[in-house]
């Protein structure tokens, strides 16, 4: 079994040190893949056209050459980690509302402490993962779910700041506009369950609701059978008779 990563030449991004002490612990084979800053911007444009959706940071390009170096090693479907966040809060942003909105036998002093931990532990995070300067959340957000989840509040962070770039004639339409309400009052899932504060952290919204991804999710489908869903299976194979039935026709270059 063939472990792949990508490594960084920059030291908040690399976690090439963990990834090979899992492989290790797995009994796998360690396959770093180097990547360097200017890698990020040599293939975006490839990156692009494979995901056939905008997206806002590296994160796509980044996997679009994972998929491409997993490919050129002949495999063309892969089990994946991903849900593992998901699963044991390693998000930084699932660990701040577990501090804020279960406070159950917390020690103020503590939690404040292990908060301001979050946030310079995660550098790389802030304003992506972790809310960072002004956000428009709108007030049926907390009405619908009782508390902000951090990932909105971040992502609404993110679209704030993005304004600035969008024409008047666009903007004006929308304002006033609580967004973020609107779209919560139309998912099924809240409507029909009492969810807790762990269990909205990660909504995942379908492709037509949210245009624009922001960690690869969508080279990630296209090339691997992936999440924590993957767990239940008890093959991990490049077995060619498998492989035939998972060639999306975007990832013929990959």
């Amino acid at each position: 079994m063939r472990a792949y990563t990508l490594t960084f030449d920059g030291r908040q991004y690399d976690e090439s040190a963990i990834a090979r002490e899992m492989a290790s612990h797995a009994g796998a084979i360690y396959q770093p893949i180097a990547m360097k800053q200017a890698d990020l911007a040599t293939n975006f444009r490839a990156a692009v056209i494979q995901s056939e959706i905008p997206f806002i940071n590296g994160h796509t390009v980044a996997k679009y050459m994972l998929s491409r170096a997993v490919r050129e090693s002949g495999y063309k479907v892969v089990l994946t980690g991903e849900g593992s966040d998901e699963i044991l809060a390693g998000y930084p942003h699932f660990r701040r509302d577990m501090l804020l909105h279960h406070t159950a036998g917390q020690d103020p002093e503590e939690t404040a402490r292990l908060l301001q931990q979050i946030v310079e532990t995660n550098q790389v995070s802030r304003g992506l993962l972790l809310p960072e300067g002004d956000a428009d959340i709108g007030a049926l957000c907390a009405t619908l779910l009782g508390f902000v989840p951090s990932w909105l509040e971040a992502m609404s962070g993110t679209a704030t700041r993005m304004h600035g770039l969008m024409r008047d004639d666009f903007m004006e339409p929308h304002r006033g506009t609580d967004v973020i309400g609107t779209l919560l009052s139309s998912l099924e899932v809240l409507a029909e369950n009492d969810l807790n504060a762990i269990q909205v952290m990660d909504i995942e919204l379908p492709n037509p609701v949210r245009p624009i991804r922001g960690l690869g999710r969508r080279i990630e489908r296209l090339t691997q059978i992936t999440r924590a869903h993957a767990a239940c299976m008890n093959v991990v194979t490049s077995d060619a008779t498998v492989s035939a039935t998972f060639q999306p026709p975007t990832c013929r270059s990959l």
